[in-house]
């Protein structure tokens, strides 16, 4: 339990291994606070301005539906964010301990989806939209949005990317483009996506995806359709259904365009429940405005050539091996046009790696052929201690003792295969000829049909790196 000048520390109500959150009271009025408290006993610079940042995005929404922040205060080694307590409990948790009628919760999803109203109103992506992130008093029936701390400004962040190997936000919850796998920025849309999620979890009492692992998630929120809500749940009307399913279209473009044009839809449906009338011809989204001006992130003048790239690896998927250049002057859009089969690869369970050849690492020994195996190795290292097991077996039975070779090119495999005997010194020509045989047999373990790949596809964006594969 921390101390805090000012204020007593009732309980703990929540804690991860980055933050832990307090219910107390401020002394001088004796107000219900909220406590968000680092926790960590020697936070990182990173860490103090990532909690800062969460603050000030607070500070700067206003609206009945936002939490508001009171103070941002120093405490031990670390900050506090302090914020009003409405004395509420998750939606997430809720939905566990409460039945609700459908009624009660298409209203509960107009007034989520006014919250985000509010958090867009400023220009603000949530980004971890999801049940525990919506606090409801039911006793005075206010629904606040809670945790900012991965939100973005979207003036400041025009064109996000995700982060590939460890997505920001609940993975349950996340939307395609935020998994970082098919190349597609991340604006306003994403929080439509996740609020889908949400709002199929609520009316149905189950996510729209399971899987065994991360890797399944988030392919399935790339690939798969769900099964409509008004299937799983018969009592659903239709009309609703179709609203939830539009905001959990894989494309941006299918979805809603605005909160308030998904408001709009949910008071219609409301309003029919409440009535007892059918909808005849109801369209989602006929009353959608588009609210800002986005340029649709689509690759104009390169069908032929991504046709090219997918041809390509389609006959890789078939058993062949593939290897395809692509050349042309610095900024004419080489990895924009790579980047098109990143989604036909995640659909086929493939996993996509680059690496980029830049002149000015022109002196590093295999820098592209570096990058792109460090981020496959970061992909593996996300997957279940079972499997990175086998991929060590494997590894080690294809590596002997030459794993010091490859570690020296790609740091992180370290982690799979631990620290590596040193290996015995050669002339430049044998040294050379050792290595490039050693790469070859890592790379046929990991392209082998049954562990990782069904195929193996290769193009190379300008420059050929140094090394004969």
């Amino acid at each position: 339990m921390i101390s805090l000048a000012g204020y007593k520390i009732n309980n703990e109500i929540y804690k991860n291994n980055r933050t832990i959150v307090f219910r107390g009271n401020r002394l001088s009025d004796n107000c219900p606070v909220i406590i968000k408290y680092l926790n960590i006993e020697y936070p990182t610079s990173k860490e103090l301005s990532d909690l800062t940042y969460e603050y000030k995005i607070m500070d700067k929404i206003s609206g009945e539906g936002i939490i508001k922040p009171y103070a941002l205060l120093k405490c031990n080694n670390s900050f506090a964010i302090i914020m009003e307590d409405i004395d509420g409990e998750s939606i997430a948790e809720i939905m566990k301990s409460t039945k609700l009628s459908i009624t009660e919760k298409l209203l509960l999803s107009i007034q989520m989806t006014d919250s985000l109203i509010q958090v867009h109103k400023e220009n603000i992506i949530h980004k971890d939209v999801n049940p525990s992130n919506f606090i409801w008093n039911r006793k005075t029936n206010q629904v606040k949005i809670i945790d900012f701390g991965i939100s973005t400004e979207l003036a400041k962040e025009d064109h996000q990317s995700a982060n590939t190997m460890n997505p920001d936000g609940t993975l349950e919850y996340i939307s395609p483009e935020q998994t970082g796998r098919i190349n597609k920025p991340i604006d306003y849309r994403t929080d439509f996506y996740s609020l889908g999620i949400t709002l199929y979890e609520l009316f149905s009492g189950q996510l729209p995806f399971a899987g065994e692992d991360e890797s399944e998630i988030v392919y399935c929120h790339i690939a798969k359709t769900p099964v409509p809500l008004c299937n799983v749940n018969p009592q659903i009307p239709k009309f609703l259904s179709d609203i939830v399913m539009k905001l959990i279209s894989k494309s941006a473009e299918e979805r809603y365009q605005s909160a308030s044009g998904i408001k709009k839809d949910l008071e219609y449906c409301y309003q029919l429940l409440k009535s007892g009338v059918e909808a005849i011809n109801f369209v989602p989204g006929k009353e959608d405005v588009i609210e800002r001006f986005e340029v649709p992130n689509k690759l104009y003048g390169r069908v032929e050539d991504t046709k090219i790239l997918i041809k390509s690896f389609n006959n890789a998927v078939q058993g062949h091996s593939e290897l395809v250049l692509v050349g042309g002057y610095s900024g004419i859009g080489k990895s924009s046009l790579i980047n098109e089969i990143r989604r036909p690869i995640t659909l086929r369970k493939g996993r996509f790696i680059h690496g980029k050849c830049d002149q000015r690492k022109c002196n590093t020994p295999y820098y592209g052929i570096r990058q792109a195996f460090q981020e496959l190795v970061r992909q593996l290292l996300s997957e279940p201690q079972s499997s990175l097991d086998a991929w060590k077996q494997r590894l080690m039975d294809a590596l002997g003792g030459n794993g010091q070779l490859i570690t020296d090119i790609i740091p992180d495999l370290e982690q799979i295969i631990g620290l590596q005997p040193q290996v015995t010194e050669l002339n430049p020509i044998e040294s050379q000829n050792r290595i490039q045989m050693v790469f070859l047999e890592l790379i046929k373990v990991l392209h082998r049909k049954s562990i990782l790949w069904s195929s193996f596809l290769m193009i190379f964006n300008g420059v050929m790196p140094p090394l004969s594969i």
